[in-house]
């Protein structure tokens, strides 16, 4: 059946210890994504799932994560985070680079003025200012939240070129009037393609929310993240050994440094930690960067450490192929392999990976 948008938008609350804007959107971006034809099988569907849908399907696509991103932050709001502010929220839908029909949340301050808008991708946990000329968000229809739907009219699409006060009628055409029945002047006037039908529509005094009134999160499956860990350790090593075994490289000697994997495999957690507390900086990392720096003055290091949502092992070892760090002929080359696999809730996991390859210094 065909529910109304607005009906999915509502506070709730996100897990334990999940207190800060960086922690939910974090938590929503590490929720695998996975499109509406893949997950139901039909291309010709755009299927919305409420917010204990996605989490128990444990994916979802632009909506999902929109939608969970935005009633977190209003969950934020209503226990009077100074970080998610007292200003406007909305789910914005248009279009983006690359994925094309996109959902992003769109919040703003207490004045409607586009320095005080901010865009979250809520797939990326990626945030952007209504001026940045460079968003990946190209294109807004319309803008909604738990009370109304807002077409664009102002002949302009572009974010950056976007005035956001939703009062002005000649910028924002509303879906619905207000309660009270009072028509504005464009709406008697003539029928909007955005609003098929009547002219006017008077808004419900109420919506039924089809989202649960508590969210149910599972607790920390620890003994599935070290399963995984363990599988994706085997994957990979089999992976590059038999990415090496090309017409060009199959004489090639595949070797992994354990001592230097096992080490670089103990920072991990650290920067786990430090990006859930959000403190992962550029002071951090050239820190971090030192440590590695440190760990032999015999090898070379060529290595990088990687975040990503957990969904299935050979979309993590796709995109280390595709980093081609595994096509090399340095007869002494080694590879580099370190897993961390962290639990959070519901089985969502934070996968770390330092992946890269080493070579023995050149004595002088």
């Amino acid at each position: 059946d065909a529910v109304l948008i607005c009906r999915y938008l509502c506070s709730q609350k996100p897990p334990a210890g999940m207190t800060s804007l960086s922690q939910v959107a974090r938590f929503v971006s590490l929720i695998p994504f996975i499109e509406d034809w893949k997950s139901f099988g039909c291309a010709s569907l755009d299927i919305w799932c409420t917010s204990q849908e996605l989490l128990d399907v444990g994916a979802g696509d632009w909506e999902e994560h929109g939608v969970l991103l935005h009633n977190f932050i209003l969950w934020l709001q209503s226990q009077g985070s100074t970080e998610a502010g007292a200003g406007s929220l909305y789910l914005v839908v248009g279009s983006g680079l690359p994925e094309g029909n996109t959902v992003y949340v769109m919040q703003q301050s207490c004045t409607s003025e586009n320095k005080g808008t901010v865009f979250w991708n809520a797939c990326s946990g990626d945030s952007f200012s209504a001026t940045d000329k460079q968003c990946p968000l190209i294109d807004i229809g319309c803008i909604l939240n738990s009370q109304n739907i807002y077409a664009n009219l102002q002949g302009v699409t572009s974010p950056h070129l976007l005035s956001y006060d939703t009062q002005d009628s000649a910028s924002w055409r509303p879906f619905f009037l207000q309660s009270s029945g009072e028509s504005t002047e464009w709406c008697a006037a003539c029928a909007c393609i955005c609003n098929p039908g009547p002219p006017q529509i008077l808004r419900p005094t109420t919506f039924i929310s089809v989202q649960e009134a508590q969210l149910q999160y599972e607790v920390p499956n620890i003994f599935r993240a070290e399963e995984i860990q363990a599988e994706l350790t085997v994957e990979i090593k089999k992976s590059v050994r038999r990415w090496r075994m090309t017409k060009a490289d199959q004489y090639a000697h595949t070797s992994f440094n354990v001592d230097i994997s096992r080490r670089l495999q103990n920072l991990l957690p650290t920067l786990e930690a430090l990006q859930e507390s959000g403190n992962l900086g550029e002071t951090t990392l050239q820190s971090h960067e030192g440590d590695i720096l440190g760990i032999s003055s015999m090898w070379e290091i060529d290595a990088m450490a990687f975040n990503m949502p957990y969904a299935k092992h050979a979309t993590i070892v796709e995109r280390l192929r595709t980093i081609n760090l595994h096509h090399v002929l340095h007869r002494n080359v080694q590879f580099i392999n370190a897993v961390y696999v962290h639990p959070i809730v519901h089985n969502v996991f934070s996968v770390w990976i330092y992946y890269g390859r080493v070579y023995p210094k050149r004595i002088a």
